[in-house]
């Protein structure tokens, strides 16, 4: 949109709306004056469209996490979005089951599991509400897994962290022996309308 007032002529630029989340872009303005032959300048600027919502998932003092510790293999309705998770324990993450020695870790315990012998496999859920435009957000999670761990958005494995390829059942190992677990991460996440 050009708007002019006396000599001075003001030139509005609005970007499309469907630009790409991080996305950057250039415009180039050329105008000429009346002189013959017209004088001709360009004027080039870019911009970075941020996202419209930038949403972290990770470990804090306020997410309730439900997990559950029973050794049993719970097949595949644990992680659907509509499992009762209800009846399990809830607690706050960072989560810790080691026998012995508590290691050196990046953010306090806040739940301590039972280890019990020949459990394999920990189940942990948490919800949150994105109420932003999926087209224009970021969703990233940070991490600290010691060994391995499978994660799940909406009933769709999302990241995968040492662990084997391929299927996998409650019985299957980590495919890394982690000493003194770290924060691993942001890593971006799919994010679905």
């Amino acid at each position: 949109m050009t708007n002019k007032v006396g000599e001075i002529t003001t030139v509005t630029y609005t970007p499309p709306a469907k630009l790409a989340p991080e996305s950057t872009n250039v415009v180039r303005l050329i105008y000429a004056d009346s002189a013959s032959p017209p004088n001709l300048t360009t004027n080039e600027f870019s911009f970075t469209v941020a996202p419209d919502i930038d949403v972290l998932i990770g470990i804090n003092q306020t997410q309730q996490w439900r997990y559950n510790a029973s050794g049993s293999d719970l097949g595949t309705a644990w992680k659907e979005t509509n499992f009762n998770d209800s009846s399990w324990p809830s607690g706050l993450a960072l989560f810790e089951g080691k026998s012995g020695t508590v290691p050196d870790l990046p953010e306090p315990v806040r739940t301590t599991l039972d280890m019990g012998t020949n459990i394999t496999t920990y189940y942990f859920r948490t919800h949150f509400n994105f109420t932003g435009n999926p087209g224009g957000a970021r969703l990233r999670m940070r991490r600290i897994i010691d060994d391995g761990a499978m994660v799940y958005l909406n009933g769709v494995e999302i990241d995968r962290v040492g662990m084997p390829s391929g299927p996998v059942a409650a019985s299957t190992f980590a495919a890394r022996n982690v000493g003194n677990a770290v924060y691993e991460g942001p890593v971006d996440l799919p994010v679905r309308s």
